[in-house]
């Protein structure tokens, strides 16, 4: 979102400056996860409602999807950072 285009009109060459930021964590999330779908992930479908309720309901998987969440959110700082020249 940090490198992508703004508006519509901007078209689709304003959104190359996202596209490496964006392959650089996809590739890394594939590097440590193995893929990036989520019924692969948590074992649970989210299309099937009793599923997701499974999953909301067992603490482990949420809060292993949670992890994820707070390393991912970390990668991505990381990146923004170097992108921008911080670190």
């Amino acid at each position: 979102m940090k490198y992508g285009r703004r508006r519509l009109e901007d078209g689709v060459e304003a959104e190359e400056a996202a596209l490496e930021p964006a392959t650089d964590l996809v590739d890394r999330f594939k590097e440590v996860y193995d893929t990036t779908d989520c019924c692969e992930l948590t074992g649970y479908d989210f299309s099937d409602p009793s599923q997701f309720q499974a999953f909301l309901d067992s603490p482990e998987a949420v809060e292993k999807c949670t992890e994820r969440v707070t390393k991912v959110t970390g990668w991505i700082a990381e990146i923004i950072s170097k992108r921008d020249g911080i670190l």
